[in-house]
């Protein structure tokens, strides 16, 4: 069944073939707990560098940095054409479709790599940024190009359910980073080596994911007119949708790195960074769910409401008591890591991660209305929150930055502001999908929030480590007696727990082959006459669909 909005030309006989059965809910459990893990190593390995990084760059430094993400954000988002999702969808989908998908991915891709270029050439020539900026922009240019060759590869893992190659490049690029990062700042780099590293890194996890992508599907390299057009077509919804949002998420950054000093931007950037570990489990959930969501859809459109229900609820439940214990714990937390040069922050990230509830919210309903194939209704509702973030950034950051010297303030306000908008203007589109017992299952959660948040508040005086045990065992306890979580949802939890904890046990015992062992197997069938170079056959699971 063909999306009307992504008219795809029929194409040869594919490659990937999902093997024999069901992939049931052990798959999507999987794919959650190898994205899960993933976090919990690059969590360890990204900790030093946190630890050491801001402190011997400085706010200026570190806004330098801010600089590169930005840049190659936006490249990657206007040259990439928003295609990724609907990757994602259409492999789900049909994945048999997947090697003339993927060429004509690769082939479209690698055509918009010189007009990133030419585009950072003009805004360095018209900008009149100093010589460190320069040098970033143009590494993050490259960086950009590698990426638009990378998303492909990430969209093929996700769209079979195979999220443990994810995992494994999220691993990579992260020890690359902080390894060397360490090493040449206590050596004495500045910001501009730590961008080298980054395209190290970059160039690292696409040789990488492209050797793993060989034994998932045979891409077809071939150049197909109908094809390229009926691609460039179906991305149009997706591309809009792209380009709103990585201009709306980046242009706090830009209007800051024009209107304030350098080292109010890496204030900003440091509580960014922190703010955005926290949307990780929303992305997590988001990301593991949307091929299941995709594929109930295609079989049952009606089915797509019971299927969305629990990355919904799950979200909410436990997103809200984690921003608001993260805004408790914040300013001894920054203080301990970063030192006084960064007590400017603490402010800016209690606004900015009360923002990670309604921004955890539209993670996952974009998700569902990808699925539904409403995603270009989004893409105006995108439209309307840059518009808002734009005039409220303007107006909050000049007064924020006059009145009380940290424009970094107004930044995160205007955020908070928009992205409460745009989940209202979501949910209106989405309305049908919230029944009651969601809706009941969500009131409860909001006492055992609160719970845990005066139970944080009270072990003030015991340290950072006991406000944490105390919030987290309120809320479980209050969420407990509230009923807030049913009996398939513990089951649900305690299967993750198990499967983690199996995981663990096979890594830390150093089994062949198994070191790290973080999702399902590789399916069984890819190409003809070659064996799975992955797994078990016995563990092997099918392709979803």
């Amino acid at each position: 069944m063909q999306s009307p909005e992504v008219a795809l030309a029929p194409e040869p006989t594919a490659v990937v073939a999902p093997a024999a059965g069901s992939p049931g809910r052990s798959r999507l459990l999987g794919n959650i707990v190898a994205l899960s893990l993933s976090q919990l190593v690059t969590w360890s390995v990204t900790l030093a560098w946190t630890l050491i990084v801001p402190r011997v760059l400085g706010p200026s430094g570190i806004g330098l940095l801010v600089l590169s993400w930005s840049a190659s954000s936006l490249l990657v988002a206007v040259c990439g054409l928003g295609s990724r999702t609907m990757l994602v969808r259409e492999i789900a989908a049909d994945p048999r479709r997947a090697p003339v998908l993927m060429g004509t991915a690769m082939i479209v891709r690698t055509a918009t790599i010189l007009p990133c270029v030419v585009a950072v050439a003009l805004y360095v020539r018209l900008a009149h940024f100093h010589q460190a900026a320069i040098e970033v922009l143009y590494i993050s240019a490259v960086i950009a190009g590698i990426n638009l060759l990378y998303e492909p590869l990430q969209a093929l893992f996700q769209g079979v359910e195979r999220m443990r190659y994810q995992a494994y490049g999220d691993i990579v690029n992260k020890v690359v980073i902080s390894a060397l990062g360490i090493v040449l700042v206590l050596l004495g780099f500045g910001p501009v080596a730590l961008v080298v590293v980054m395209l190290v890194a970059a160039l690292t996890v696409l040789a990488s994911s492209a050797w793993w992508a060989r034994g998932l599907v045979d891409i077809d390299w071939r150049w197909r007119t109908s094809e390229v057009v009926a691609f460039l077509r179906g991305s149009l919804s997706y591309w809009g949708s792209a380009i709103f949002f990585t201009v709306y998420l980046w242009l706090d950054s830009a209007m800051l790195g024009v209107m304030v000093p350098g080292q109010v931007l890496g204030w900003y950037g440091l509580a960014t960074r922190l703010f955005g570990s926290v949307l990780i489990f929303p992305a997590i959930i988001s990301t593991a769910w949307l091929p299941r969501l995709s594929a109930a859809y295609v079989q049952d459109p009606a089915a797509l409401r019971q299927a969305a229900r629990r990355p919904l609820e799950i979200v909410v439940i436990l997103t809200t008591p984690a921003a608001l214990g993260a805004a408790i714990v914040a300013g001894p937390i920054i203080h301990l890591l970063y030192g006084s040069a960064f007590n400017s922050a603490v402010p800016v990230f209690q606004i900015l991660v009360l923002t990670a509830i309604p921004t955890g919210l539209n993670i996952v309903l974009y998700a569902m209305l990808v699925a539904s194939r409403r995603q270009l209704r989004f893409t105006w509702v995108m439209g309307f929150g840059t518009g808002l973030n734009l005039a409220a950034n303007y107006l909050l950051i000049q007064w924020t930055q006059s009145r009380i010297g940290n424009g970094a303030i107004g930044a995160s306000i205007a955020l908070l502001l928009t992205e409460t908008a745009i989940s209202a203007a979501a949910l209106l589109l989405l309305h049908d999908f919230f029944d009651r017992k969601t809706l009941g299952r969500l009131a409860r959660s909001l006492p055992a929030t609160i719970v845990s948040g005066a139970l944080a508040l009270l072990a003030a005086r015991a340290g950072v480590l006991a406000q944490v045990v105390g919030g987290a065992v309120g809320f479980a306890a209050a969420a407990y007696l509230l009923g807030v979580l049913d009996r398939e949802d513990l089951e649900w939890l305690r299967r993750a727990a198990a499967r983690a904890t199996g995981r663990l046990h096979h890594a830390s015992a150093g089994k062949p082959g198994q070191e790290l062992a973080l999702g399902p197997d590789p399916p069984a069938a890819t190409t003809a006459g070659q064996q799975p170079s992955v797994g078990s056959q016995h563990e092997q699971r099918p392709a979803a669909r």
